[in-house]
């Protein structure tokens, strides 16, 4: 997962593209998060079901503490 700060896109564009987010997410063993929210402000975030199950079924709970911990402050960051 990137540590550098994600792009937010609006949700219009996230309408708009939803295929394209989607295929991104099969085609790839590594894609990142799409976030998506209004005026540079993450609203929601979508992931690939791989990430979503790793951090649910993940038998280390200071990994999945880490990882909450991360985007909880990377959503509190103002973004440029």
């Amino acid at each position: 997962m990137a540590t550098r700060a994600q792009q937010v896109i609006p949700v219009s564009q996230a309408r708009t593209d939803i295929s394209t987010i989607l295929a991104s997410f099969t085609s790839s063993t590594s894609s990142e998060p799409v976030f998506i929210g209004a005026h540079r402000k993450a609203e929601a975030v979508l992931v690939p079901v791989s990430l979503w199950e790793e951090i649910h079924t993940t038998k280390q709970p200071q990994a999945v503490r880490n990882l909450t911990q991360f985007w909880g402050l990377f959503l509190k960051c103002p973004h440029t």
